[in-house]
């Protein structure tokens, strides 16, 4: 197994129950670049702006972005972080941005 930059152990933890996937650890967003170099797939983890996000969908880049899944499946936010925001929790795939509408596309393997 691939050991975390995170932390000890693995990067990815299996779920405890096979019929709850949210009873596991799942892995840290800045482990993705360990895990896809495991499959000869470069990537880097940076902040950006919405204008840079374009750019990089624009030049054919993949981005996967980390965001808080309370927003994103429009339900009450009980996962922050230490300063009270919405905490990082759940990685998607960015596959487009309408900034005219302000809407982002995404693609999204979780499921409520």
């Amino acid at each position: 197994m691939t050991p975390s930059s995170q932390g000890p152990g693995p990067i990815y933890t299996r779920p405890a129950n096979p019929k709850d996937p949210n009873s596991g650890e799942g892995m840290w967003f800045r482990d993705i670049p360990a895990l896809l170099a495991q499959y000869n797939v470069g990537a880097t983890i940076r902040n950006g702006s919405i204008e840079e996000l374009e750019q990089e969908l624009g030049a054919g880049h993949k981005v996967l972005v980390s965001r808080n899944s309370e927003l994103i499946w429009h339900e009450p936010v009980d996962h922050k972080d230490e300063q009270g925001n919405p905490a990082h929790d759940h990685t998607v795939v960015v596959t487009g941005v309408d900034t005219r509408n302000d809407v982002g596309h995404l693609n999204d393997s979780g499921s409520r």
